[in-house]
């Protein structure tokens, strides 16, 4: 690929992020992804909520989504890990006057919650989830959701198969790492090999080799195919960069 298209693509990619995700430090004090308002409505778009449905926001963070949706549906139950995340939530449902809402300390693996539910929505969440244990968190979401439920994902992972493309998956690692990683980190551990290094093809087994779990990118077929695998049909999969976008699921009849 020309340096043309090069700079082209990556003017691409600083768009997507700057419409859709923003590195911030979170309520807990982590370093993470925020979803920004465009990328809210996105995902709440192709959810489709109905006003008599149940939905359980897994992830929730600080309630980007769960204060979107509530309006919209029934109810929400937020799940989120981490107490400092739940509490900055709850005030800002409070602040909005919602009534609907409620929250539980859980997690993909644990969450907490024993009803079943119409919608599963999740925002930049699920790649912390190891990668041997995504199919039980899958089987997890499959067992809360009523017969006609579905989830909406929205999560970095990759729309083509980087062991099958390792020159286009080295753009995207050099691109991407001096913006998602912590800048002391970057600069400390991660810029020096790739100055050392200028013609080196990292592979997606150095990504796997280098960055903490996690951190780590996975396969957009890997993800249908877990979904597929615990009794789901992918319905739709929305592209928003080739290393980030939004996948839909429907548990199969």
């Amino acid at each position: 690929m020309s340096q043309r298209r090069l700079d082209e693509a990556e003017s691409a990619w600083d768009q997507v992020f700057a419409l859709y995700v923003h590195l911030v430090t979170s309520p807990s004090g982590e370093y993470t992804f925020e979803s920004a308002p465009a990328l809210v409505q996105r995902l709440v778009r192709l959810s489709e909520p109905q006003p008599d449905e149940i939905v359980l926001d897994m992830g929730a963070g600080w309630g980007k989504v769960t204060t979107a949706i509530a309006p919209l549906v029934k109810r929400v139950i937020a799940v989120d890990p981490s107490e400092e995340n739940v509490e900055a939530a709850r005030e800002e449902v409070q602040q909005r006057g919602l009534t609907n809402v409620e929250f539980v300390i859980g997690s993909f693996l644990h969450p907490g919650v024993d009803e079943r539910v119409d919608l599963i929505v999740s925002s930049s969440a699920f790649h912390h989830v190891a990668e041997e244990e995504k199919g039980e968190a899958i089987a997890i979401m499959h067992a809360l959701l009523s017969e006609t439920g579905r989830v909406v994902m929205c999560d970095p992972f990759f729309f083509f198969d980087p062991e099958e493309e390792p020159e286009r998956f080295n753009r995207m690692y050099r691109y991407l790492m001096p913006r998602t990683v912590p800048e002391q980190m970057y600069k400390a551990y991660v810029e020096p090999h790739f100055r050392a290094n200028p013609d080196y093809v990292y592979t997606w087994e150095d990504m796997k080799r280098y960055t903490p779990e996690e951190g780590q990118y996975y396969k957009l077929s890997d993800l249908i195919r877990r979904f597929e695998t615990q009794g789901f049909v992918v319905t739709q999969t929305d592209e928003l960069a080739p290393f980030f976008g939004i996948l839909v699921a429907r548990k199969a009849q």
